[in-house]
């Protein structure tokens, strides 16, 4: 039998296996490949160090530096940190704040992506909230020089009484007597029936036609007050779009009343006006209002 150095046999050769050999105390079991094996000095845990695995078996000591120490590079030892550096990150304790934005990595997601949206969405809704401010203050302006409008440019008082013909177009002669009021505002909880010039319905219907939006004019008649079954009648009398939708107009004029067969009268064209807003049409709305419902437009035809 060749021993190697510092061998010891822990179980002997029989018929059934092989003798198996160990090391001495201090030294471990060193497999050297196809070599062999030997049996090599445990290694010793240096200054500033403490074991954290024993030698035993096919396993060499392993050490670690105690705490409030650091290893010296090419030693096998530990020194005690006594100022700030890399090793001894419990030494560069600072007395401000660690800046988030400073400490976040540049290149990971997580850290990048909600600084980026914080801003990004802060503008988008300042500029949101600054458009829509913008747009209201458009259309008070608008509605507000309207009003003004029609107050310097009304010669008569209320107690004037002007007369208006119908054309002779109509199937009625007679005059139509009026008192000049103000179309916007409100008497006793009604629109006044007021009528500034000959607001001819035909006039009036191309003109909507041309400005409502086509998905939108059913649910419009409805909100004025026409049947499904006039709307479906008129769908089918009619195989073009626009004229069905002309011939759904004209059934809710008919239902109304004042200003004769072919006048519609201010309030008619008022609560028109109003439906649209609360379809929130409002362009169109402020189309058909000044088209037909401001004073200074209306003298200039």
């Amino acid at each position: 039998m060749v021993r190697e150095h510092h061998s010891i046999e822990i179980s002997p050769c029989t018929f059934k296996s092989n003798r198996v050999c160990g090391c001495e105390p201090e030294y471990y079991f060193k497999k050297l490949g196809d070599l062999g094996w030997e049996c090599s000095s445990c290694k010793k845990c240096g200054s500033g160090q403490l074991i954290a695995a024993k030698c035993a078996g096919e396993q060499n000591t392993k050490c670690q530096c105690k705490e409030n120490h650091y290893a010296v590079k090419g030693k096998n030892l530990c020194e005690l940190c006594v100022k700030c550096q890399d090793e001894c990150p419990h030494l560069c304790k600072s007395s401000t704040p660690p800046n988030p934005l400073r400490s976040a990595n540049p290149t990971s997601p997580s850290g990048s992506i909600p600084q980026i949206l914080v801003p990004v969405g802060a503008c988008i809704m300042v500029l949101a909230l600054g458009v829509f401010m913008l747009y209201e203050g458009i259309r008070l302006w608008k509605k507000k020089r309207h009003a003004l409008s029609s107050q310097k440019s009304s010669p008569a008082t209320e107690d004037q009484t002007l007369i208006i013909t119908v054309a002779p177009d109509t199937e009625h002669d007679e005059s139509i007597p009026f008192t000049n009021q103000p179309c916007g505002t409100e008497q006793n909880g009604k629109l006044p029936d007021c009528i500034p010039r000959e607001i001819k319905f035909h006039e009036f219907f191309y003109f909507v036609l041309d400005e409502v939006p086509f998905g939108r004019f059913k649910e419009l008649v409805r909100r004025l007050g026409v049947s499904e079954q006039s709307i479906d009648r008129a769908a089918q009398d009619h195989r073009n779009s626009k004229d069905a939708h002309y011939q759904m107009l004209k059934v809710w004029s008919d239902s109304g009343s004042g200003g004769g067969n072919s006048v519609l009268p201010c309030h008619r064209i008022q609560m028109f006006v109003d439906t649209l807003k609360d379809m929130y049409l409002v362009n169109c709305a402020d189309n058909i209002e000044s088209r037909f419902l401001s004073w200074d437009q209306s003298t200039s035809h």
